[in-house]
């Protein structure tokens, strides 16, 4: 079978489902078939919760990470506690499973909710870490990539660390997200030069990351931790990662 053209991924920004400006250039039919050339994908709706699908490490509380009702899928990472540091760290998949590199592009995208009081929080991809986020609060995995917030105000940040050296920026020059809201939070690479964000599959132009890009495995990661005031927890619907073979 000959393969010769573009499966362009249809849907809106706006929707509940992956955002076109960030997808529509992955052929998400050729990504969903194991061993295709193409590339290779994880996903989950959260339709169930396998302990084998995800590593979860308490930080110093009882955070817990557990399905909970919600139609089409649905979890909920709770920091356990009101205490500074204490949280939950999950990472997806049995190991680091997406590596950077020239020319194999990368696509992340993940629905979710702030419930409770502003937490700290990060979701994207890192190295193997128990404590992605330490009680400082600062970021201690040493390779990542992703979108998170330190400061117990939700305002979003987009940020990118190669062997611990990180770039930094505010999206949107200072977007916080709102309690009880949906985002869809997103990120594209063009393999090791360039990373744009998304929020709600609009790209910031102040988040781009052009330096630190990682070329060590990495898995998809959230981190949910209390800042010291509130016990935070957030909904996380889905969760898409797509690369390049």
């Amino acid at each position: 079978m000959t393969y010769s053209g573009q499966m362009t991924y249809r849907g809106k920004n706006d929707d509940d489902g992956l955002s076109p400006e960030i997808w529509h250039d992955c052929d998400l039919d050729l990504m969903a078939l194991a061993g295709s050339n193409y590339g290779y994908t994880f996903s989950d709706e959260f339709l169930s919760v396998l302990a084998d699908k995800y590593t979860a490490t308490q930080g110093g509380g009882a955070g817990t990470f557990a399905a909970t009702d919600g139609a089409g899928g649905l979890v909920i990472a709770d920091a356990g506690d009101n205490d500074a540091g204490d949280g939950i760290n999950i990472q997806f998949g049995g190991g680091e499973m997406f590596k950077f590199a020239a020319n194999k592009q990368v696509w992340f995208e993940a629905r979710f909710k702030i419930m409770t009081a502003h937490p700290d929080f990060f979701i994207g991809l890192a190295n193997t870490d128990t404590t992605i986020i330490t009680a400082v609060p600062a970021i201690s995995a040493t390779d990542y990539l992703g979108l998170l917030s330190l400061t117990g105000d939700s305002v979003l940040l987009s940020a990118g660390s190669k062997a611990s050296t990180a770039t930094t920026n505010a999206f949107n020059g200072g977007t916080a997200l709102t309690a009880g809201t949906y985002y869809k939070l997103g990120f594209k690479t063009d393999g090791v030069g360039t990373a744009l964000f998304y929020l709600d599959g609009v790209e910031d132009a102040n988040s781009i990351v052009t330096a630190n890009l990682s070329i060590l495995e990495m898995r998809p990661s959230l981190v949910v931790q209390s800042c010291g005031t509130g016990t935070p927890a957030v909904h996380l619907d889905w969760i898409s990662v797509a690369q390049k073979r």
